[in-house]
């Protein structure tokens, strides 16, 4: 990992998945406040509110990704629902 990037996971129709955006690849707003790309929540968010989800336990995220062999209900119904 470079200074600047940050672990996220990434919930799509095919399931969750963890990936590590780059500084390009996410903003700050006025008040230095991360903002995420549409389908991506921050590592630290997602381990505190749905217990036992470790990041490293998922699948990376790849643009062609077509499974959902490790597909987490717990999150996935959180991340769907709120």
């Amino acid at each position: 990992m470079e200074k600047g990037d940050i672990k996220v996971f990434v919930k799509k129709n095919n399931g969750t998945f963890r990936r590590i955006l780059s500084k390009d690849q996410y903003q700050l707003n006025s008040n230095g406040q991360i903002i995420l790309p549409k389908d991506h929540y921050s590592k630290g968010y997602v381990e505190r509110i749905v217990s036992g989800i470790k990041w490293d336990n998922f699948p990376l995220y790849l643009e062609n990704n077509i499974y959902d062999e490790n597909s987490n209900n717990d999150i996935d119904f959180y991340l769907d629902n709120n």
